[in-house]
């Protein structure tokens, strides 16, 4: 029987446990977003003034403009996925902590699932769990969910129903393609690094022609004004 201190207490409460594991994966996902934010304001300054100089800024100003941009799109990219690692470690966390409460609930008449409703999310050692559940009399009536794709056949099945034209059609492909929003800013921070590095090599010289040695005679390159 737990102690008043134990159902207070996300220690000693499986609930509890649960709830805080919800919070802090939203605060990885608030705080990636807020630290993306500062990192796209910066990005937008350095390519403002890139741009207003018209290619026309003295040579060591372009070399140190690219430099920054290279760095600040590294810390970009490590900024998003240090918090993409946190996040998984807390949808992990939350992920175990509900497949223990729905094993501890598995005489209840109805329980929800939100993590573990899809089986191509549990590992082996999860599904064993709420299969032995699956054999209590109340979740005879009300089984747990372990279908492979389930969610998306749930999206899919919402999206038929509202119906949509051509191009509501490509709108709900992209919705079923369910890009990860918490790995897009780590795209963009690669995207961007490549763009400074491109920029960066027409700063500097060896005495050879860079890059149009390397590409094909139809491509052409406008470097940087002298």
């Amino acid at each position: 029987m737990a102690t008043p201190a134990e159902e207070l207490s996300a220690m000693g409460s499986l609930d509890k446990a649960l709830e805080l594991a919800l919070r802090q994966r939203e605060f990885e996902i608030n705080q990636l977003t807020q630290r993306n934010n500062f990192f796209m304001i910066f990005q937008g300054v350095l390519i403002a003034g890139l741009v207003q100089s018209g290619g026309s800024a003295a040579a060591v100003v372009s070399f140190a403009l690219c430099l920054i941009g290279m760095f600040v799109s590294w810390a970009q990219i490590c900024m998003a996925a240090g918090s993409k690692f946190w996040q998984i470690r807390w949808e992990r966390a939350a992920k175990t902590l509900e497949v223990w409460l729905l094993d501890e609930l598995k005489d209840h008449e109805r329980v929800t699932q939100f993590f573990t409703a899809d089986g191509n999310d549990l590992s082996p050692a999860d599904a064993a769990t709420l299969q032995a559940a699956n054999c209590t009399q109340a979740r005879t009536a009300d089984p747990l969910s372990q279908v492979s794709g389930a969610v998306r056949a749930e999206t899919k099945q919402e999206l038929l129903r509202r119906g949509s034209g051509f191009f509501g059609k490509l709108v709900d492909w992209l919705i079923l393609w369910k890009p990860s929003v918490s790995r897009i800013p780590i795209y963009v921070g690669i995207a961007l690094f490549i763009f400074w590095a491109f920029l960066f090599s027409f700063t500097f010289s060896f005495g050879w022609e860079w890059p149009a040695k390397l590409v094909p005679t139809w491509f052409k390159l406008t470097p940087f004004k002298t």
